[in-house]
């Protein structure tokens, strides 16, 4: 089942969408029946009252699993339309949806926005404190024996007490998820919502602890969503920005984290703890 509502100025709630196996209905009157497999926002994208939010929820931004396979960002071919990459790459918002690979992005951030890259190799030395050195090479300038009709940038580390540069595609899975998730947040402008499920996946120990530091100092009007269980990232989330989820079968409650300030504030145990305890939580995981 599937119910939209917009609250008027004068708290009246008026029903968009209510839509189930059975039925279509939008703005009370019985529409013809869609594919299930397409939400009503996709579908009415085009009239004016889900036309915003089709909008909005275009402009989300979130991490996904393809994204951190390297056989995906691999050896692109720099486009050969100079001028078009760096109308692309002065503009964040038309770097961050471009159908380029993250080589070919830090490539232009390195070229025409030189103070993002800066800023992205700079947190990433601080969180990988063995890289002496990072660049973003041409593919042929590290394969002397492949052919290519054009460019193929390659972002590259060196680490202590080695000589040979270690590309992107050798990084461990870890260490392409910061720099993917870097490359997203510096690369972008300032009023958009990023997602990221399950954070922790893939990350190390020494890595873990990033994300709490680059969102204290990152400091721009955008929206972060992030689902976790991990303990340290649980504790240094701000509780009022929690939201907890309850989940039975398909119903699912929310619950703010506000709602836990005056329950946790006297307790010495960390907010992890204390969450885990919680019957709302606890109940809930099935």
């Amino acid at each position: 089942s599937e119910q939209l509502n917009k609250i008027e100025h004068d708290g009246t709630i008026v029903e968009i969408v209510d839509r189930n196996s059975d039925r279509f209905m939008f703005k009370g009157n019985k529409s013809l029946k869609f594919s299930d497999t397409i939400s009503s926002i996709s579908l009415l994208k085009e009239e004016d009252a889900l036309a915003p939010i089709y909008k909005a929820f275009s402009n989300i931004r979130r991490r996904r699993p393809q994204d951190e396979d390297p056989s995906t960002s691999l050896y692109q071919l720099l486009p050969t339309n100079d001028a078009n990459l760096m109308e692309i790459a002065k503009d964040l918002e038309k770097l961050a949806h471009a159908d380029l690979s993250i080589n070919v992005k830090l490539y232009l951030l390195k070229k025409f926005g030189l103070n993002h890259f800066n800023q992205i190799i700079k947190f990433y030395k601080s969180v990988f404190p063995f890289i002496i050195d990072i660049d973003v090479k041409d593919m042929r300038e590290l394969h002397k024996d492949v052919l290519t009709p054009g460019p193929a940038p390659v972002f590259c580390i060196k680490e202590q007490n080695m000589d040979k540069w270690i590309e992107y595609g050798d990084l461990s899975s870890g260490m392409r998820k910061v720099l993917d998730i870097l490359t997203d947040i510096y690369g972008a402008t300032n009023d958009w919502v990023y997602l990221i499920d399950e954070y922790e996946n893939s990350l190390g120990i020494n890595a873990i602890n990033f994300l709490p530091t680059l969102l204290e100092s990152y400091g721009a009007g955008s929206q972060f969503i992030i689902t976790s269980h991990h303990p340290y990232i649980i504790n240094h989330i701000p509780i009022e920005n929690w939201l907890v989820f309850h989940r039975i079968g398909s119903e699912v409650k929310i619950r703010a984290g506000k709602s836990y300030e005056e329950q946790f504030k006297l307790s010495k145990q960390q907010a992890f703890i204390q969450l885990m305890n919680d019957p709302f939580y606890r109940e809930g995981v099935e």
